[in-house]
This record gives structure tokens, C-alpha cells and sequence, in this order.
């Protein structure tokens, strides 16, 4: 089932994820606290959007144990400062090089050899560049067989309905 997924940022690092269906809205989870008939996972749509996890990370890079334990609280105080600072850099220098080929590729040379940007296109060149607060997702889905006592013993039907994870929450992914 497809849905879509929209991440609204409030003041810092607090934000919100709403999955709309059919263009109704539904179901939240702010901050990782869901309400409406279903409940959504705050680290499946970090993930779909592509936030990192910095205590996954430090847990990755430094493990677990306690004899790593100032390695992995040096390396989360870093990493949170590095994006403190970064916080009013609109791009970063991969963006930038992006824009330029993307520039390069939707550019012409005039009859006098001259290289001439589509105006047109800049806007789609800066939406590239953007962080998107949009996307289409798929609500994984499951069968579930329903037994029917008045068609038999073992008689029924299958029914298609939201699969959730060990929490209680939907379960998504990217649409293709």
C-alpha cells in the first residue's frame, strides 16, 4: 500500500513524521511518540529519510563495552558540535559540484561559442540540492488467515493487513 511520508522540522533538532493515505492523515509520530490507529517507528522514517543515528553509529564504530565508553561519548559531542556548526551552511561542497555538472548537462553553447545556462532549470537544480520533507513509501503489508467456523473446520479466508514490528509499529519502506 502506498503512502506518503512527510517530515516537518520545528525549532532544533525536534521534528515530526506524518504518513498521509489516500490524502487523509492518519497517523504521526513526533519525536518517536505515535498516535492514530497505528504507530510509527522514529528510526524507520530516520532511516528512510537518511538521518543518522549517531548512538548507532558510535556503537558501530567503537562497540559496546565500557572500555570504549569515553571513545564513543568523544565521538557523539563531535559529531554534534560538526553539525552545530555546519547548521547554517545551506550545502556542502559535494552539493555544490552536483549543481555544477547538473549546470554543465542542461548547458549550450550559443552561435558564438558561448556557454549558456537554461534558466528554466535552475529551480529543478536547487530542488536537487534540497534535503527532501517528502516521500513515497510503502506501507508493508502481510496475510493473515481468518478462520470462518460457518464455512467448516477448516475453512476461511486470507486477509492482507499492515505488518508491524516488535513495537507496534508500521512497518515502511521506500517506494520503487
Amino acid at each position: 500500500m502506498k503512502a506518503q511520508l512527510i517530515k516537518k522540522t520545528f525549532s532544533g533538532d525536534e521534528y515530526q513524521y506524518t504518513l498521509y493515505l489516500d490524502g487523509e492523515v492518519g497517523i504521526y509520530a513526533k519525536s518517536g511518540a505515535g498516535h492514530g490507529w497505528f504507530k510509527l517507528s522514529k528510526q524507520n522514517c530516520d532511516e528512510i529519510f537518511g538521518v543518522t543515528d549517531v548512538e548507532k553509529l558510535a556503537e558501530e564504530l567503537f562497540g559496546k563495552s565500557l572500555h570504549h565508553a569515553n571513545s564513543r561519548s568523544c565521538y557523539k559531542e563531535g559529531f554534534h558540535k560538526a553539525m552545530e556548526l555546519n547548521g547554517d551552511k545551506l550545502f556542502t561542497l559535494d552539493d555544490v559540484r552536483n549543481a555544477i555538472q547538473l549546470a554543465r548537462y542542461h548547458s549550450t553553447h550559443n552561435k558564438n561559442g558561448i556557454l549558456v545556462c537554461f534558466h528554466e532549470d535552475t529551480d529543478k537544480i536547487i530542488q536537487s540540492l534540497q534535503q527532501p520533507t517528502e516521500i513515497e513509501v510503502e506501507i508493508e503489508m502481510e496475510e493473515e488467515f481468518i478462520f470462518d467456523p460457518a464455512m467448516g473446520i477448516s475453512q476461511g479466508h486470507y486477509l492482507n493487513k499492515p505488518k508491524l514490528d516488535s513495537e507496534g509499529c508500521l512497518m515502511l519502506k521506500k517506494a520503487r
